[in-house]
């Protein structure tokens, strides 16, 4: 059986299905926004984008630094967690 994708596997720990949305959509004239949602468990209440050690989410921060982007992360208890990353459609220098 293959390894379960991060959403998954951290958001539907204790139940066997649910929903992973991603959205991808243009903000404004200069930015794209790539959004993943889940209405899953939702992230731990200390959860710290910055000082997160898991391999996934030190990936995103480095991918989102070399575009030049920022990070939005919208944790719910209730429904699920949602990462958004915003980045310019130009090239940074």
């Amino acid at each position: 059986m293959p390894a379960p994708h991060s959403s998954t596997k951290y958001a539907y720990a204790s139940q066997e299905k649910g929903t992973i949305h991603v959205v991808l959509e243009r903000q404004g004239e200069d930015h794209i926004a790539l959004s993943v949602s889940d209405d899953g468990i939702g992230l731990p209440p200390d959860f710290d984008l910055k000082h997160s050690r898991g391999l996934g989410m030190r990936i995103v921060r480095v991918f989102a630094s070399q575009l030049g982007g920022k990070i939005d992360v919208c944790n719910s208890r209730d429904r699920g967690a949602k990462l958004t990353l915003v980045v310019p459609l130009t090239a940074p220098v």
